[in-house]
């Protein structure tokens, strides 16, 4: 398509400045939309690819990002419990742990997302066991979660080694509980698999 603006490499078009510019991008994205359909098996692995690759662009943390995250996290939960509890702060006091709830969301946010590849490879593991690989991906992040909240970096250890037993944990939870037509209890499923090592 000789007609359409020439790409730059952030991506963007060369020298679209008004409406009208961004106007003559219509038939090039009609163009991308109509193109063939994809085969419906391709189609059923798309949110898995997209998922898969939109988490290998994050990039990974090192062990003092680890530890400057969590204690960021750490300070924001103090900062809400504080809020919470003294009801007669300064405005100033108000407004400068309101910023450390912020600062404690955001690092918690980023920690959680550094490490989506670590629930992946785990959920990996527990495929064709009686739930879907985006289901065993969700219970996954459930335990990330669960572990972003209890990590105390004071111990030292790397928060991947810490994260793992509580990804684990969560999946094999969802299979005893989610897999099975019958529901056995979890310590009773938790004794078989015990008998089978």
């Amino acid at each position: 398509m000789s007609s359409s603006p020439e790409f730059v490499e952030e991506g963007r078009p060369e020298g679209l400045e008004g409406e009208e510019d961004l106007l003559t991008l219509l038939p090039f994205l009609v163009e991308m939309a109509e193109a063939e359909p994809e085969e419906p098996e391709e189609r059923a692995q798309d949110p898995i690819r997209t998922y898969l690759r939109e988490i290998g662009r994050v990039p990974l943390l090192t062990k003092e990002e680890e530890v400057e995250l969590a204690q960021k996290i750490e300070a924001g939960r103090e900062a809400a419990r504080r809020l919470r509890t003294e009801k007669n702060l300064p405005p100033e006091e108000r407004a400068r742990l309101e910023e450390l709830v912020r600062e404690g969301q955001a690092a918690r946010e980023r920690m959680a997302t550094a490490n989506l590849r670590l629930v992946v490879s785990i959920a990996k593991r527990y495929m064709h066991r009686g739930l879907s690989f985006l289901d065993l991906i969700q219970e996954g992040n459930i335990g990330l979660m669960r572990a972003i909240e209890k990590f105390d970096w004071r111990k030292g250890f790397k928060f991947s080694t810490y994260a793992t037993w509580w990804i684990r944990q969560a999946i094999t939870r969802a299979i005893a509980d989610q897999a099975r037509t019958i529901r056995v209890p979890t310590h009773t499923m938790e004794a078989v698999q015990e008998l089978h090592r």
